[in-house]
């Protein structure tokens, strides 16, 4: 049992911040953690708003 999986989220998370010289914005910070560590994810230009139905 190790901790690698835990390990290389906090190294990606570093690089971030590293590479954008500290977010002024939580939330594009956010947006960006997410998108970068959530690999099985599907994103829209435009999203669905509402029941389709």
């Amino acid at each position: 049992m190790n901790n690698g999986i835990i390990e290389n989220r906090n190294k990606v998370i570093k690089c971030i911040k590293h590479n954008a010289n500290g977010y002024s914005n939580w939330k594009r910070f956010r947006n960006r953690l997410m998108y970068v560590l959530d690999k099985d994810a599907t994103y829209r230009l435009n999203p669905i708003k509402g029941d389709a139905s």
